[in-house]
């Protein structure tokens, strides 16, 4: 499982926690926000999570095709405009890091989506719907609260599957 601008990693971390054969990995592009996540781990001898500095536009090659799930709860900045507009300078890395039959989750704060864009890197749409309550909290997102997601600022939930190699 890998999960896509990960902050401070603790989506993975509560994945590496719940089920010590799953290899969680939390890539973002920030150090300072990582390291915290990567400190937790090390007090809490946690083996099967890493931590890794990068953003999605510039993925390390040995991430290609590892995951059998990614994860992109709440995304901002260049990770948001890639994945809400259908970039494919976002889209073909983060296809890249799912193995053909992997799956995909999203969790935004709009909406407005580009489904084409999806579509050319050989995801289909399965599932779209207003997050529930308990979704949103299982993301582990602080941004989710900064940006006030909750009944009068509701957040979309999606689930895509990777049925090909690009």
């Amino acid at each position: 499982m890998i999960d896509v601008g990960a902050g401070d990693g603790r989506f993975a971390l509560d994945t590496a926690r719940a089920d010590p054969t799953t290899l969680a990995i939390a890539l973002d592009a920030s150090t300072d926000r990582l390291a915290d996540g990567a400190s937790t781990a090390l007090r809490q001898h946690l083996a099967n999570v890493l931590f890794v500095v990068s953003s999605i536009e510039r993925l390390p090659d040995a991430l290609a095709g590892v995951a059998d799930r990614a994860t992109v709860h709440f995304p901002w900045g260049s990770l948001l405009a890639g994945v809400t507009g259908g970039d494919d300078a976002v889209l073909a890395p983060l296809a890249r890091l799912v193995r053909a039959g992997g799956g995909l989750d999203l969790v935004l704060q709009t909406a407005d989506l580009a489904l084409d864009g999806f579509a050319r890197h050989g995801f289909v749409l399965l599932d779209r719907h207003v997050a529930t309550a308990a979704e949103v909290g299982r993301t582990r997102s602080s941004w989710a609260k900064r940006l006030g997601i909750g009944p009068a600022r509701p957040a979309l939930a999606m689930r895509f599957r990777r049925i090909r190699d690009a």
